[in-house]
């Protein structure tokens, strides 16, 4: 399912830089609704209001009822509810009910990982990180122990595994 959001921000108080509340609309393009969530700048959620989609009169004075309540938590009781009504409406025009997004392709981690190395770093970088990561990296924590070690044989798999990976550390001086 896609999603559009928007933030909205409301008009400070007098003598303040923050606005009176910041309101996120979301509209998923299955049912075509927009909903907003009102946020004060405390964290607090006073308020939600929910955008019918449609053309029918009932849906029309329905939104605009929640654009007049969305409006003044956002700029307090003179807020212009058009505003908000505008951006409901673009909202609203930009997708209505639509065809779902094709799939991305699952992704192989390993090998993101793997070629992700190999484009980084060189083959000898490699062959050094992995024999200094199996010789050198002992903690109290056997997660991290074991984290640490499954990286190590990565890297060393990469080489052509682990006498590969430490046959050209010694080529360096490593041990």
């Amino acid at each position: 399912m896609r999603m559009t959001t928007i933030t909205l921000a409301g008009t400070p108080k007098p003598g303040e830089q923050l606005p009176r509340a910041f309101a996120t609309l979301h509209q998923n393009y299955v049912g075509g609704t927009v909903y907003a969530d009102v946020m004060l700048p405390s964290g607090a959620r006073p308020a939600s209001a929910v955008f019918q989609a449609g053309n029918t009169p009932g849906a029309e004075t329905q939104r605009w009822d929640a654009a007049v309540r969305l409006a003044e938590y956002l700029d307090g009781k003179d807020g212009d509810p058009k505003a908000c009504l505008q951006v409901v409406e673009t909202l609203l025009a930009m997708g209505g009910p639509g065809p779902e997004p094709e799939p991305e392709p699952a992704s192989d981690d390993g090998a993101d990982l793997a070629e992700a190395i190999t484009d980084s770093i060189s083959p000898e970088a490699a062959a050094i990180l992995a024999t200094r990561l199996k010789t050198i990296i002992r903690t109290d924590d056997e997660t991290i122990n074991s984290q640490c070690q499954w990286f190590a044989d990565k890297l060393a798999g990469l080489v052509g595994g682990w006498e590969s990976a430490t046959e050209t550390a010694k080529q360096y001086g490593i041990e």
